[in-house]
């Protein structure tokens, strides 16, 4: 159940109550709304009789009972009764009623009785929820909750680690996004999620540039986990690390793309020469576009340093009138410079650089509607003659199969044949089994990286029993990841196989954990796990992205298989 904005049970003394229950998908709302209220002052509380003698009026204007001990609060319940209306527990450091939602995190996933239980584990998320890749967060958070669910149903959450209950999993869900509407700091975010709520993981960011913020600010100096389920930027290798490492990501470092990327543009230059009718000796010309943030100058560094066409490096003199590098900068840090920036090259690129291949590594959706739309609309060239061109486009990043890229080439088939891009994925039983079920369940559109998602509260909840009898900390769960690597039985992801592997790492064991994305082989010197990266096309009709047979292979190093004709007509 997704709860958001004011949410909780209702109050023992609460008067009557009007509330609605909205469903979408697997996810559904409960709003309830309460005039009640018990108080404004402390008089208040004394006036209403002996069994108020020792409380006071809280901001919420319920009567707090602190007891000869002091506080708010010694159970989650203290504070689920003294805030109908939100959803808060109870911090029992400080005994102080903590409200989960902020303005940066301003979603939470449970079920309606996890509030109540003094066992649930908090775990924070910070994603995307409202920009540009709004979209993809979401249907990131729909995976989350898919987990979280199936742990719920396998098992009523987790194990007890000592003399507890079952232990449910709270997912707090923050955004982010600094452009309006959302002006989310991620930095603010994690602070909410580490001090407030004293979580000991969180699953983000979606940028690069939010996880190497936040680990660098937050969760390093204070010793808390950061799982990044989308971030690629091999900065994010580098950063500090001690043992255990403290910062691990779900997805392939981008020093990949300085192979597949050149790979396929080879690929793309021998087609496109033979089909508008130039000789293999004749020039073409190739334009790198990327984000100016942490992940696309690194990415786009790695690319242009291993680009070869024409015969040459990309940086070499023999391609200086050849290869031009659009940078329009971070959108997050200067959505109005990214905005010129946009129509600026998108105008440069249609009526003057033409290039023959765009290469948009280091980029997310924004390309899409921001600079491939007016390229595509505005293209002039009244010179070429019998060897007139458009674009071929690499989408290079696991964020492009989205509905916007459909929209755009539509049902030209032309156009459709002008683009690929590539995905981190391994393709497998695991991949199709999730693929399938989340469509069932969920109306959220399925995008390349929710497998990544769903697995990383697989590991996370498998790496907080892996942990054992202990406090549970960020350091503590990473030691746990280690008990989820080869050598050691296989075990695949998904509900079925639940009880199985908490049985087995209740009694110390170890398995090897083979997830949705990939098998998860984890260095836990880098925190990278490697993956296959599949280049894509889009299918004969234009509503969907098949694969094209063309892949690297994380197990040989290299590129394999070739580009076929029966997927990419």
């Amino acid at each position: 159940m997704r709860m958001t904005g004011r949410s909780s049970q209702r109050s023992r003394w609460a008067g009557a109550i009007m509330f609605a229950l909205a469903i979408v998908g697997m996810h559904c709302s409960l709003v309830v709304e309460s005039s009640s209220s018990q108080c404004n002052t402390t008089q208040d509380c004394t006036n209403r009789g002996a069994a108020f003698a020792n409380s006071t009026c809280n901001a919420g204007h319920f009567c707090v009972t602190t007891g000869e001990s002091g506080g708010e609060c010694t159970t989650n319940q203290d504070c689920v009764d003294q805030h109908p209306d939100e959803a808060y527990t109870c911090r029992k450091s400080d005994k102080k009623c903590i409200n989960l939602t902020s303005p940066e995190c301003p979603a939470y996933t449970a079920d309606k009785a996890d509030l109540a239980n003094d066992d649930a584990i908090y775990i924070g998320t910070i994603l995307d929820r409202s920009g540009t890749a709004g979209p993809i967060g979401q249907a990131m958070e729909a995976a989350f909750n898919l987990a979280r669910q199936e742990f719920r149903d396998a098992a009523a959450g987790l194990p007890p680690a000592s003399s507890g209950g079952r232990r449910p999993l709270v997912l707090v869900n923050c955004d982010e996004n600094a452009a309006a509407p959302a002006k989310s700091d991620p930095v603010k975010a994690a602070t909410h999620l580490v001090d407030d709520l004293h979580v000991p993981v969180i699953i983000g960011g979606f940028y690069s540039s939010t996880t190497i913020n936040v680990a660098q600010k937050v969760t390093i100096p204070k010793n808390v986990l950061l799982l990044t389920p989308a971030s690629t930027s091999p900065l994010v290798t580098g950063l500090p690390s001690a043992d255990p490492r403290l910062v691990w990501r779900m997805v392939p470092n981008d020093v990949i793309q300085g192979q597949v990327v050149p790979a396929v543009t080879s690929n793309m230059e021998a087609t496109l020469k033979a089909e508008i009718g130039l000789q293999p000796s004749d020039k073409i010309k190739v334009a790198m576009v990327h984000r100016g943030d942490a992940a696309g100058s690194a990415i786009a560094a790695e690319v242009i340093k291993n680009l070869v066409f024409n015969g040459a490096s990309a940086t070499a003199s023999a391609n200086s009138l050849y290869f031009q590098e659009y940078n329009y900068g971070d959108p997050l840090a200067d959505a109005a410079g990214s905005e010129a920036k946009y129509s600026q090259f998108a105008a440069d690129m249609s009526s003057t650089f033409h290039p023959h291949i765009v290469i948009t590594a280091g980029s997310t959706a924004e390309v899409v509607t921001k600079i491939m739309k007016p390229v595509e609309a505005n293209w002039s060239d009244n010179t070429c003659g019998s060897k007139c061109y458009r674009p071929r486009y690499l989408l290079a990043n696991s964020n492009f199969q989205t509905p916007d890229v459909l929209k755009l080439v539509g049902s030209d088939s032309a156009f459709r044949h002008r683009v690929l891009g590539h995905v981190a994925q391994t393709e497998g039983a695991n991949l199709n089994t999730l693929r399938v079920h989340y469509k069932s369940v969920t109306n959220v559109p399925f995008v390349p990286l929710v497998p990544f998602a769903y697995d990383a509260i697989y590991l996370t909840a498998y790496g907080i029993v892996g942990a054992g009898n202990v406090p549970l900390t960020g350091p503590a769960i990473a030691e746990g990841f280690k008990k989820l690597l080869p050598p050691a039985p296989s075990l695949e992801v998904g509900l079925n196989n639940i009880p199985s592997a908490l049985s087995t790492l209740t009694n110390n064991r170890t398995l090897d954990f083979n997830g949705a994305s990939g098998p998860l082989d984890f260095d836990p010197t880098t925190g990278d796990a490697p993956c296959d990266v599949q280049v894509w096309c889009i299918n004969h009709d234009s509503t969907d992205f098949v694969n094209s047979g063309y892949y690297y292979s994380s197990k040989d190093g290299g590129m394999r298989g070739s580009i076929m004709p029966s997927n990419c007509p």
